[in-house]
C-alpha cells in the first residue's frame, strides 16, 4: 500500500496543480514509515523536515523516483 501511495505522490507532483508541497513530503515520509513497518529499511530516503530546500518540488520528484526504483530493483521489475 506504501509502494501504491508513494505512486500516487509522485502522480500529484506531475499535475498541473500541485498541492502544499508540505504536506505531500509530509505525507511522502509517512509513507515511508509504514513500508519501515512492513520490514523495509528506508531511512536514508527520508526528506528531513528541519532541512531548508530551496526547491521542495524538484528534491521530492528526485526523492520519490529514487525509491521507487528501489523498490522496483528490489522486486526484480524492469
Amino acid at each position: 500500500m506504501g509502494y501504491a501511495r508513494l505512486h500516487a505522490l509522485r502522480d500529484d507532483l506531475g499535475s498541473n496543480e500541485v498541492g502544499d508541497l508540505n504536506l505531500l513530503s509530509a505525507e511522502y515520509n509517512r509513507a515511508l514509515d509504514d513500508l519501515q513497518l512492513a520490514g523495509f529499511n528506508l531511512a536514508a530516503f527520508k526528506l528531513d523536515d528541519r532541512e531548508t530546500i530551496e526547491d521542495l518540488s524538484r528534491e521530492l520528484r528526485a526523492h520519490l523516483n529514487a525509491i521507487l526504483d528501489y523498490l522496483d530493483l528490489m522486486a526484480g521489475l524492469p
